[in-house]
């Protein structure tokens, strides 16, 4: 997270909570890059991956530059 550490830490501790859906999930942890970044947070400098688990196994799967577009103009 890098310089906004401890900012972005501080804002998660007191939004996050266990019952949140993957998308909730998703928008809180780039709102949280977005307030801490320093400089313009584009999909061109950040990666976004997300690991989902069902039925005890596990998935990973990185956004692609589409989604993580989405997603920075849903969290403006």
């Amino acid at each position: 997270m890098g310089r906004g550490a401890a900012e972005t830490k501080t804002f998660l501790e007191k939004t996050f909570s266990d019952d949140l859906d993957i998308g909730d999930a998703t928008h809180l942890a780039i709102k949280a890059l977005k307030n801490s970044f320093d400089g313009e947070l584009t999909y061109r400098n950040i990666e976004v991956g997300v690991l989902k688990t069902s039925d005890n196994q596990k998935l990973f799967q990185i956004l692609s530059q589409e989604e993580i577009k989405d997603l920075l103009r849903e969290v403006e």
